[in-house]
């Protein structure tokens, strides 16, 4: 997971290259981790108690398709804007919002020091 802010917007990106389970054991998975009776969820929580947010296929029990898919033109890229309210984007005409940074210019001088 890449979390990049420029203080005024932020995104979270996510790469998937492998998913080989999707529940624990302890949930009664079969071996290799697939089934049981509480699937993984996959997502980001704001840390205020209610800003979570799921990724397609999280607590379904197949979140392994996150590899397949994702919301750029790279299979298991998940790319999304989180500062306020949640947008997809990517690098296609099928993304769904735009992502923007704040400043179109900057000085070259150097810019200003994030937290």
């Amino acid at each position: 997971m890449v979390v990049a802010t420029d203080e005024i917007r932020t995104y979270c990106m996510f790469n998937f290259a492998n998913i080989n389970w999707t529940s624990s054991a302890t949930a009664g998975a079969v071996t290799g981790g697939r089934g049981g009776k509480q699937s993984a969820l996959v997502g980001f929580n704001g840390g205020n108690g209610t800003g979570y947010f799921e990724l397609p296929y999280s607590a379904e029990g197949n979140s392994y398709k996150l590899v397949q898919y994702g919301s750029t033109q790279i299979a298991g890229r998940w790319l999304a804007r989180i500062d306020e309210q949640i947008q997809y984007g990517g690098c296609s005409n099928e993304s769904r919002g735009t992502l923007e940074t704040s400043q179109q210019y900057g000085n070259m001088l150097g810019g200003f020091a994030l937290n």
